[in-house]
């Protein structure tokens, strides 16, 4: 619609309403009346707009509603906080359920070659990666228990003896070079010993019938029984002569030589072998493993099937009643 049909238009209103007051309205009343309902529009249609049409207005109300949806996304689900929780400790369980298996399978394989166990050979062996060493004692001890309640095995922890005071001057100097001479620094170790009762010890279905462990498990109870029944330590020309007398190159452990047979239990712990400046010889004592694993009444059952009439007890006065302990807390690194 043009300007003149509006200006048209107004005129004739204003005529209709000149003309019911009396009196006809001239060209310049008509013009100002038609600026001031210019102007009143332009404040009607002001009122009418959006407050959010000013710029300093819309970027405030977009900056509040930005944060309202920040607010909203931070914000925690607690359903799925309690799904993330829950689904982290059956992660959690099922790793600490690995641990123990892996632990229970390394001790089990551990016993067949007669090694014994460290916790750094643990660590290494059975813990999978990732886990953390603040699970060691937990694991072994739940490790045990099931060592105990399925396979009748316990681990038994045991300290190595600490031979300073029979070390010669030269063995001693060498410890102390290499910082080792201290009995707080001997590594501990773990090995598996049977937790059945004696009549189920003494059945004969459970005897070695291998004649690798059975020839290993005799040329041990031999060895060890001639070193403490000579007051615990016994020097190495005597218990080799001793060694040659009784057995034959057939008897000893897995068809080794003397000497080797006697290092394998040196090795395992069996035997502590220190070396004597004064007669330039070595000189074995009864190791840490053996009071451990067999002790005194394993060795009183074994010589009282050859010696008769003889006190034991007062024989083997060295030897503790069970020098076995239970898991103990060993968090200490380094062990």
């Amino acid at each position: 619609m043009s300007q003149f049909d509006d200006l048209h238009r107004k005129r004739s209103r204003n005529e209709e309403t000149s003309s019911s007051r009396g009196a006809r309205l001239t060209a310049s009343q008509i013009i100002a009346d038609d600026e001031e309902g210019s102007e009143s529009e332009g404040y009607i249609d002001d009122d009418l707009e959006s407050p959010n049409d000013d710029p300093s207005i819309r970027q405030e109300s977009g900056r509040t509603s930005s944060d309202r949806n920040r607010r909203k996304k931070s914000k925690p689900n607690a359903g799925s906080k309690a799904l993330d929780e829950l689904d982290k400790g059956e992660t959690d369980s099922m790793n600490f359920q690995m641990l123990v298996r892996n632990i229970v399978r390394l001790a089990i394989c551990s016993q067949s070659s007669h090694q014994a166990l460290s916790r750094k050979e643990v660590i290494q062996r059975a813990f999978p990666q990732g886990s953390s060493r603040s699970l060691f004692q937990p694991a072994l001890e739940e490790a045990n228990h099931q060592l105990r309640t399925v396979f009748g095995f316990q681990l038994v922890l045991v300290n190595p003896s600490d031979r300073t005071k029979e070390m010669a001057i030269s063995q001693l100097r060498k410890q102390h070079t290499s910082n080792s001479s201290s009995s707080s620094n001997l590594p501990k170790y773990w090995v598996l010993k049977s937790s059945l009762s004696p009549e189920y010890c003494n059945d004969q279905r459970l005897v070695p019938d291998s004649i690798a462990d059975t020839s290993f498990l005799g040329f041990l109870m031999l060895t060890v029984s001639l070193v403490a029944v000579s007051h615990g330590y016994l020097r190495e020309l005597d218990l080799k002569s001793h060694l040659d007398t009784l057995l034959s190159s057939d008897t000893t452990p897995f068809q080794l030589d003397l000497d080797r047979s006697l290092n394998l239990l040196v090795r395992f712990g069996y035997l502590d072998r220190v070396k004597d400046d004064t007669h330039n010889q070595f000189v074995y004592y009864v190791g840490s493993r053996s009071d451990t694993e067999i002790g005194k009444q394993g060795l009183k059952a074994f010589l009282s099937e050859f010696v008769q009439g003889t006190n034991l007890d007062e024989v083997l006065s060295g030897f503790t009643d069970d020098k076995s302990e239970n898991i103990p807390n060993t968090n200490e690194s380094g062990n």
